[in-house]
C-alpha cells in the first residue's frame, strides 16, 4: 500500500474512480456472460428441442396420413370405385410419404441424444420395409385382386406401421424429455444469474465503500494531524514532534509543518541562550540589582527606617533600578551624583549622630 500512501491525492482519485469503474464493468461482465448463458439456452431449444419436436410431429401426421391413404386406396377399389378416385388415393398417399422422408431428414440434422438416435435408425429401417410393403399391395390392388391384397395389407403394412409409429413416439418423448431439461436448466440458469448479480453488486458496493474510506483516511488523517500540530505549535507546545509521512501534497504539509517547528524550536532557543548570556553579564555589571538576596541578608527591607543601614552595607559607587527598588527616593545617575549622594549620605549620618540622644559625650549648652 506505499505505492497508493505516496500517490498525489489527483493519481488517488482517479485511481479510486478507476477502480470503481472496473467493478462495474466486471459486474456487467458477469450480467452479460449470464445473459449469454440465457441465450445459449434459448437458442439450444428453438433449435434443436422445438425443430425436432416440430418435424418429428410433422413425420407423425405424414406417415399417418400416408397409412390412411393406402386403406382409402383398397376401400375404393373393393367398392369398385372410379380409377380417377383410387389414383388420387394413391397420389396422396405418395405426396404424405415423400413429406414424411424430408421432414425425417431436417430432424436427423438437429443435434440427436443416444436414445432418439437408436430410434431413428430403427425408423428408418422399419419405413424402408412400410413403404416397400405398401407398395406391393398397391400393385396388387391395381392388378385387381382386392382379397390379397387385403392379406398383404393385415400381414406386412400393420405390422410395419405399428412399429414406426412405435419408434416416432419414442422419439417424440426423447424430445419432450429434452424440452423440460432444456427448461429446467433455463430456470437454474436464471436463478443462478439473478445470484451472480446479485453477489457481484453486494461485492461492488463493499468494495467502492471500503475504497472510499480507505482513500478518504489517507487524506483526511494527515490533515487531521496538519490541524493538531498546528493548533499545538499556535499554543506554544513545541516539544511533540510531527509525525510525517507519505510524498504527497498531505505529507508534504505535515513535512513543512515539522520544519517550522523545528525553525522554531531553535529560535526559541537561541533567544533563551541570548537570555542567559545577557542575565550573566548583567549580574557580571550590577552584582547588587542582579542579587536582591544580598539586601535580604543585610536586614534591608526597603522601608525609610533602615534605609542608612541598607546604604552603609551598600557600595559607595551603585546604580539606581527603580524597577527592582522602588521605594527609592534618590537615583544616583552617575559617578557625581553618586558621590554626592554619598557626601550628603554622610552628612546626614553625622547629624544623626550630633543628635543621638544616647550618644556619650558633652551635650552643647543651650545658650
Amino acid at each position: 500500500m506505499s505505492w497508493l500512501t505516496n500517490l498525489k491525492l489527483k493519481s488517488k482519485l482517479l485511481s479510486a474512480f478507476c477502480l470503481c469503474a472496473l467493478i462495474t464493468v466486471a459486474v456487467g461482465v458477469l450480467g452479460h456472460m449470464g445473459i449469454s448463458r440465457l441465450y445459449d439456452l434459448f437458442q439450444s431449444t428453438v433449435t434443436n428441442n422445438l425443430l425436432s419436436i416440430t418435424k418429428v410431429d410433422s413425420v407423425k401426421a405424414n406417415v399417418i396420413a400416408t397409412n390412411r391413404d393406402f386403406f382409402k386406396a383398397i376401400g375404393l377399389s373393393a367398392i369398385k370405385a372410379s380409377p380417377d378416385e383410387v389414383n388420387a388415393a394413391i397420389q396422396s398417399l405418395k405426396e404424405n410419404q415423400a413429406q414424411a422422408e424430408s421432414d425425417f431428414k431436417v430432424y436427423r440434422g438437429t443435434p440427436l441424444q443416444a436414445d432418439e438416435k437408436a430410434a431413428g435408425d430403427d425408423f428408418e429401417r422399419d419405413w424402408q420395409a412400410y413403404v416397400a410393403a405398401v407398395a406391393n399391395t398397391l400393385a396388387v390392388i391395381q392388378s385387381g385382386d382386392i382379397e390379397q391384397a387385403s392379406k398383404l395389407a393385415a400381414s406386412s403394412v400393420t405390422p410395419t406401421y405399428r412399429k414406426t409409429m412405435a419408434e416416432l413416439k419414442i422419439i417424440i418423448e426423447s424430445n419432450a424429455r429434452q424440452a423440460n431439461e432444456a427448461t429446467q436448466a433455463g430456470v437454474d440458469t436464471d436463478r443462478q444469474v439473478t445470484w451472480v448479480l446479485i453477489i457481484g453488486s453486494l461485492l461492488a458496493v463493499i468494495c467502492a465503500i471500503a475504497l472510499g474510506l480507505i482513500v478518504t483516511r489517507m487524506i483526511t488523517r494527515p490533515i487531521y494531524q496538519s490541524v493538531e500540530s498546528a493548533a499545538r505549535v499556535a499554543s506554544g507546545d513545541l516539544t511533540q514532534a510531527i509525525a510525517v509521512g507519505g510524498q504527497d501534497e498531505t505529507g508534504q504539509l505535515l513535512k513543512a509543518l515539522s520544519n517550522m517547528q523545528g525553525s522554531l524550536k531553535g529560535t526559541v532557543q537561541q533567544i533563551g541562550v541570548s537570555r542567559r548570556r545577557t542575565d550573566r553579564r548583567h549580574r557580571r555589571q550590577h552584582p547588587w540589582a542582579a542579587a536582591p538576596e544580598r539586601r535580604d541578608s543585610a536586614g534591608c527591607d526597603g522601608s525609610q527606617s533602615d534605609d542608612r543601614r541598607c546604604r552603609r552595607s551598600r557600595p559607595q559607587r551603585r546604580q539606581c533600578f527603580p524597577s527592582l527598588d522602588p521605594d527609592r527616593r534618590r537615583c544616583a545617575q552617575g559617578p557625581a551624583s553618586g558621590a554626592a549622594s554619598g557626601h550628603r549620605d554622610e552628612h546626614h549620618d553625622r547629624g544623626d549622630q550630633r543628635f543621638d540622644p544616647t550618644r556619650r559625650g558633652p551635650r552643647r549648652s543651650d545658650s
